[in-house]
């Protein structure tokens, strides 16, 4: 739900500007525009992703995994997360330095920490 995006530590903001566009704003409010291309719920989501910087596609797949905890009176799913992320720096110069410091594994686990976050604290 993207009208929901407080949860995130590395935004500013979310703009929804269609019903499958939506910018994103860094904490910086450096924007990167977004395109959802699928979305099916608790399975797959899926989206073109463009800045001054890059461009590419973003995969989130979703499956169950294993049984359930109980905390409470909750029955809590464990959920096994895969992310395929390709990208093109446009920048011919800045593509031998993203290597270097684009750290694509470090905005993942932030976004997950903060997501699991989000998800024990509702």
């Amino acid at each position: 739900d993207n009208a929901e995006w407080e949860w995130r530590s590395d935004l500013s903001k979310i703009e929804i500007t269609g019903e499958n566009t939506f910018t994103e704003f860094a904490k910086n409010g450096f924007p990167t525009r977004f395109t959802i291309t699928e979305k099916k719920e608790h399975e797959r989501y899926e989206f073109d992703m463009d800045n001054k910087n890059f461009s590419g596609r973003w995969t989130g797949i979703f499956r169950a995994a294993g049984g359930q905890k109980t905390a409470g009176d909750l029955k809590i799913k464990q959920t096994e997360v895969t992310f395929i992320e390709q990208l093109r720096v446009k920048n011919p110069v800045m593509r031998v330095l993203a290597a270097a410091f684009m750290n694509i594994k470090k905005f993942q686990l932030a976004y997950i920490e903060d997501l699991r976050a989000r998800l024990e604290n509702r």
